[in-house]
């Protein structure tokens, strides 16, 4: 498999001073990559994987000014244009058709990824910093400035066109059934009958224009020992909330306008020999839309498309062969109850974190410094996913299934009701009302350059715990909240410089960390009717199916299947460089000699592991194509200063 991954980069800048106390600096960077079958291993295999294809030009520009001896100022511009391209691995057919579906069985997903596209996008920023200094009471360094960014990006995403089908059972050669991505050599007859089909038609290209306005106040006044950090921002966003289009569940609404974020800090210098200084501080902070969000919006609320599930209720061993039953676009966006669209909540803010730290930085000998910081973070406005279409509630609380069938999960046979909405399928409202907590401890050694070395080691203790974006039951929020699939307790770097004889140095990072929160998934099985299955969660014993999951796991009968309920293994590497300085007249070589994972440690990438509580080899680790998770590697480079 041709799994190349090749990158392109370009450099240029100019520095000239116009005056003495004026400076401009342009410069340009260019980036392209060809990435072939990204994300493979793990549960996703070749022909479900994604060529990445991207093209990037960024021009900055920049004048600093001094205007006497109180004020300096930074103006600065960036433009961007950025092309991304996301095209399914070859198939052997137009995935348009609907001839190379994606086939979605409990143990693992073949065929192409569904959601696949392009991106086009065009950025200007202009931003402008001032700092003022003065004395009043004490001296006061005063920082105000602002941006402005306007954003204008094309998108082109056709979700699900190839056709998604979805199995409640796997077939009984998936081991030898489908080598290969051209989906005519695979040996589909011991296929499962498909219990329902996804697909998307019609016109999935949108603008989506973005503008960006930020304001702040920043003092830092020192008063004798302690220095107080006072704050305040401003920013708004127009464009991301997508508050403004009228569509097939949207109306205008007002925008988010009130995103005043107060800031403080503190730094004492205890004895004012600047040996111990206790600091701390906290504060709001506003962060940007998931663009996403608003381009399923403005899509699936154009009536440019339709974005269908259709349930084979009937068994049918045809289903397969012709699941749109001969419809077509016009057919489809006619008949109520199949359509699936997504929006925005309205009234809906921007996501944004209150943090705050405390700590203390202490002095030791004289090039050696110990530091403590603990870390608070919190969040009630994280991104969560709700199905608004579904009607409540079965006596265990979940919703009532929208399609008559047997859920072992739910005891059995149930009847179906429907959406209360007719019109539509699903109406997913992507809602900022999760909740998120972490909790950090981290302490370092620093020790500056002296007897020819200097190193850094950090070790960072940590919990983070967050409400799931997609939920196992849509009227229970409470109940996804728990470990985060950031979640990661320890963490341990350190990094060293050591001067060799014949003016030899000798660098180094070494990194170790505990393994990180992975998610469980039921394979794409519908365990409780609600048409979902991202955010599923079964009991243990009552539904076979997941029975390699909860053995792994160790979870008895009669429990559900926890949030993000294992860990990844843990990683350990060694990266070290050996470089020499040789001086040829004016001019500086400094050959260069790097090995990364010097012990050649086998390390899994938590990406990678299989997930789904269906498959046989559920919580096993995966091949990934990311750099920090390969063997050992060696390079032999140089550096031309002149």
């Amino acid at each position: 498999m041709d799994a190349d991954d090749t990158k392109n980069l370009g450099f240029w800048r100019i520095d000239h001073n116009l005056t003495s106390n004026h400076r401009v600096s342009i410069r340009q960077n260019y980036y392209d990559r060809n990435q072939p079958y990204t994300n493979t291993g793990g549960a996703i295999v070749p022909s479900a994987s994604t060529n990445f294809n991207i093209k990037t030009w960024r021009t900055n520009g920049g004048v600093n000014s001094v205007f006497g001896s109180r004020l300096v100022n930074q103006l600065q511009f960036n433009y961007t244009d950025s092309e991304q391209f996301f095209s399914r691995s070859e198939c052997g057919y137009a995935p348009a058709t609907g001839d190379c579906p994606t086939h979605t069985f409990p143990a693992v997903r073949i065929g192409p990824q569904p959601n696949v596209g392009f991106e086009l996008h065009n950025w200007l920023t202009v931003r402008s910093d001032a700092t003022y200094f003065f004395e009043k009471k004490g001296r006061h360094n005063m920082k105000f400035g602002g941006e402005i960014t306007t954003g204008h990006v094309i998108i082109f995403f056709p979700n699900a066109t190839n056709g998604v089908f979805f199995y409640n059972s796997n077939p009984s050669n998936l081991a030898t059934c489908c080598e290969g991505s051209d989906q005519g050599t695979w040996d589909d007859s011991q296929f499962p009958i498909p219990a329902r089909y996804n697909v998307g038609l019609g016109d999935f290209q949108t603008t989506a224009p973005n503008d960006i306005y930020g304001l702040y106040l920043q003092d830092d006044w020192t008063i004798g020992r302690v220095t107080l950090n006072l704050g305040l921002r401003y920013d708004l966003e127009v464009g991301s909330l997508a508050n403004d289009q009228s569509g097939l569940t949207v109306e205008p609404a007002a925008n988010d306008t009130d995103n005043v974020q107060p800031r403080v800090g503190f730094a004492w210098d205890v004895t004012g020999a600047g040996r111990t200084v206790v600091r701390g501080g906290g504060g709001k902070y506003y962060d940007q839309v998931y663009l996403n969000l608003t381009y399923n919006q403005l899509l699936q609320n154009s009536g440019k498309n339709v974005n269908v599930t259709l349930f084979n209720t009937n068994n049918d061993p045809t289903f397969a062969d012709d699941p749109l039953r001969g419809q077509g676009f016009e057919e489809l966006k006619a008949l109520g109850g199949l359509r699936n669209v997504s929006r925005i909540q309205r009234g809906a803010e921007q996501p944004h974190t209150w943090s705050s730290s405390i700590g203390v930085a202490q002095q030791v000998l004289s090039t050696l410094a110990v530091t403590a910081d603990y870390v608070y973070q919190k969040s009630d406005a994280l991104l969560v996913n709700i199905d608004s279409n579904l009607t409540c509630c079965l006596p265990n609380g979940f919703p009532v299934p929208v399609n008559t069938g047997t859920y072992p999960e739910l005891g059995g046979l149930v009847q179906g009701v429907g959406r209360p909405n007719a019109n539509f399928g699903a109406i997913t409202d992507y809602t900022f009302q999760g909740r998120a907590v972490y909790h950090g401890l981290q302490v370092g050694v620093t020790k500056r350059m002296e007897h020819n070395y200097q190193f850094g080691l950090t070790y960072l203790l940590s919990k983070n715990d967050d409400t799931a974006t997609t939920l196992n039951n849509p009227f229970d929020l409470a109940a996804d909240y728990g470990r985060s699939i950031q979640d990661q307790r320890h963490r341990v770097t350190a990094n060293w410089v050591v001067r060799l004889p014949y003016a030899f140095n000798f660098n180094g990072i070494f990194f170790t960390a505990s393994g990180r929160a992975i998610g469980a998934n039921t394979g794409g099985i519908d365990i409780n009717g609600d048409v979902a299955t991202g955010g599923d969660r079964p009991t243990c014993g009552l539904d076979a199916r997941f029975a390699p999951g909860c053995s792994a796991l160790g979870i008895p009968n009669g429990q559900v299947i926890p949030r993000n309920p294992f860990r990844s293994a843990p990683v350990v590497r060694f990266d070290v460089r050996l470089s020499r300085t040789f001086a040829l007249g004016t001019v500086r070589v400094e050959p260069l000699f790097e090995v990364f994972n010097l012990f050649n440690r086998r390390n899994y990438d938590p990406g990678a592991y299989q997930t789904s509580l269906a498959n046989a080899r559920f919580g096993q680790e995966g091949r990934s194509s990311s750099l920090p998770y390969q063997p050992r590697q060696i390079q032999v480079g140089g550096r031309l200063t002149f």
